[in-house]
């Protein structure tokens, strides 16, 4: 008798009437449909007969394990993860839990500060960037700066315009160790602002936010050779015209933020981002990564959102204020509550949660999570699997 048995990594799903195969190890993967072959996600192994025999060559060929004889079904314990309690799952998931402690599990916090040069063309789109809106002003009080300098927390984000305001949030951040980025709109008075910064902040990055092609102008101008290592140019792209302007632009760290706000209007741009199957396997790194988006939001989890009236997001779901509460109590509440949208999985989205691809998926958009678009690949492709 002959069993096929897969590698330790190679991802099985069964979904549907159909099963996904993916060799996590070199990428390769098969989509087949199962209705006549039982194959059971948590046996890495299927018997070898004469209706299982072209699958069998065909993983082979693809490296996603090898044929065994046999005269006794072999032992091959399941994979299997056990969480003892969420700051081990965090130390041992995310390998930033540094301690014991819950406010060691904040990883990241994102503070809105003032905005008077950017206007979205919807206000979706501040969420979309985590950007302040238009005429927002914060004030946030100094003992909680303070309190972030003697925190745990590796990364904090200052978004807006850069004024006496954001500058005075920075002082007291100058001999801290934390990874510290100003999100900023680029118009020329950020920019020369910006500029001035880098010489008295060595731990500082600047990310300037471009939404239109007649701001690259002040790039050219304004950006020094010195600083190229530590400034980030993120594009905000609301269509594919612009989109093929800020493809030719020149710089060494460039990122595209796709907006929706308009479905109908920019069907374009939903074309460009929505995933294919290839995409889809791309992502998957390991087995660890995926037992990650299994359990958690993997982009989200760890980080909070503060906006210029000290409101506290968990993404984009409130949670509470720092006005109330202090931080570590509502990311502790936030730790513990099953809605949050840290713990937002692909399994947990009916649109997603039956589909073969659900744990490979990269994390749900910040799109999905708003409703714009249902899911982030183009269906077509799972449409045609179910007709073979």
């Amino acid at each position: 008798m002959k069993i096929f048995v897969f590698y330790p990594d190679t991802y099985l799903r069964c979904c549907n009437g159909t099963t996904l195969f993916v060799g996590l190890h070199n990428g390769n993967y098969i989509l087949e449909r199962t209705n006549s072959l039982a194959i059971e996600e948590k046996h890495p192994w299927f018997e070898i007969t004469n209706d299982s025999l072209l699958l069998a060559e065909r993983c082979s060929s693809k490296g996603l394990g090898y044929i065994l004889e046999y005269t006794t079904l072999p032992y091959i314990p399941q994979k299997t993860l056990h969480v003892i309690s969420s700051v081990k799952r965090t130390s041992e998931l995310m390998k930033f839990a540094e301690g014991y402690h819950s406010k060691d599990l904040l990883r990241e916090i994102h503070i809105l500060a003032h905005n008077t040069t950017y206007q979205a063309p919807s206000d979706i789109v501040y969420s979309q960037i985590k950007y302040p809106v238009l005429g927002e002003s914060a004030d946030l009080p100094q003992r909680f700066v303070n309190d972030l300098v003697k925190s745990h927390i590796r990364s904090i984000i200052i978004s807006g315009d850069i004024d006496s305001y954001l500058t005075s949030c920075l002082n007291p951040f100058v001999e801290s160790d934390k990874n510290i980025t100003i999100r900023t709109h680029g118009v020329y008075k950020n920019l020369t602002n910006a500029m001035a910064l880098l010489s008295d902040f060595p731990n500082v990055t600047i990310e300037i936010l471009l939404d239109s092609i007649e701001l690259l102008p002040n790039m050219k101008h304004i950006v020094k050779e010195k600083w190229v290592d530590r400034i980030l140019v993120s594009f905000i792209v609301k269509d594919t015209y612009e989109l093929n302007k800020f493809i030719q632009f020149p710089c060494k760290s460039k990122f595209f933020i796709p907006i929706l706000y308009d479905i109908k209007l920019q069907q374009s741009i939903v074309n460009e981002i929505l995933l294919e199957a290839d995409d889809i396997i791309g992502t998957s790194c390991s087995p660890m990564e995926i037992s990650k988006k299994q359990m958690i939001h993997t982009n989200n989890y760890g980080s909070l959102l503060i906006d210029s009236n000290g409101n506290v997001f968990d993404c984009l779901r409130f949670i509470g204020s720092i006005y109330k509460e202090d931080i570590y109590e509502l990311l502790n509440k936030n730790l513990h509550n099953p809605d949050s949208l840290w713990y937002m999985t692909r399994r947990k989205r009916k649109v997603c949660c039956n589909c073969v691809f659900a744990d490979i998926c990269p994390p749900p958009s910040v799109y999905e999570l708003q409703g714009v678009i249902p899911y982030a690949c183009n269906n077509t492709f799972l449409e045609s699997i179910s007709r073979l």
